[in-house]
C-alpha cells in the first residue's frame, strides 16, 4: 500500500508539473507554438509520442511545417503511423489557421467561452482531431 502511495504522489507531481506547462503554453504562447502541439496530437494516434514529437521538431526545424506540402511532410514523418494521412491533415489544420499572413489559432480558439467548448470546436472542425 505504501508503494502505491508514493507511485500515486509521484504521478500526481508530474502530471501537475504538465499541465502547468500547457498553461503556460496557453498564457505566454503564440498560435505557432500551439501549432506544434496541435501537430503532434494529429500525429500520436497508433504512433509512439516521442518519435512523433521529434518529427514535430524535424519539421519545424526545416520549415516544412509552415511551408511544406503534404508529400515533403509525408517523407519527414516517416516514424508516424499512416504518415501520408497525417501529413496532409497537417497541411490541412495550418491552411485552417493561417490567415492574412499570420497564424490565428489562438485567436480562434479565444472565441469559444470555456476550455470543454475549444476542445469540442478542435474536435469538430480539425481532422484528425477528437475526443481521446
Amino acid at each position: 500500500m505504501a508503494q502505491l502511495k508514493a507511485l500515486d504522489c509521484k504521478m500526481r507531481v508530474e502530471i501537475e508539473n504538465r499541465l502547468d506547462s500547457f498553461r503556460q503554453i496557453w498564457d505566454a504562447g503564440s498560435s505557432e507554438v500551439m501549432f506544434l502541439e496541435l501537430a503532434f496530437c494529429i500525429f500520436t494516434p497508433q504512433s509512439k509520442a516521442r518519435s512523433c514529437w521529434s518529427a514535430v521538431e524535424r519539421l519545424n526545424a526545416t520549415g516544412l511545417l509552415w511551408e511544406g506540402d503534404a508529400r515533403d511532410i509525408s517523407n519527414i514523418i516517416t516514424c508516424v503511423r499512416f504518415r501520408h494521412t497525417k501529413a496532409r491533415r497537417i497541411v490541412e489544420a495550418r491552411s485552417r489557421f493561417f490567415n492574412d499572413g499570420a497564424f490565428n489559432l489562438k485567436e480562434t480558439l479565444v472565441l469559444q467561452e470555456s476550455p470543454e467548448q475549444m476542445r469540442a470546436w478542435l474536435a469538430q472542425n480539425v481532422n484528425g482531431l477528437g475526443y481521446k
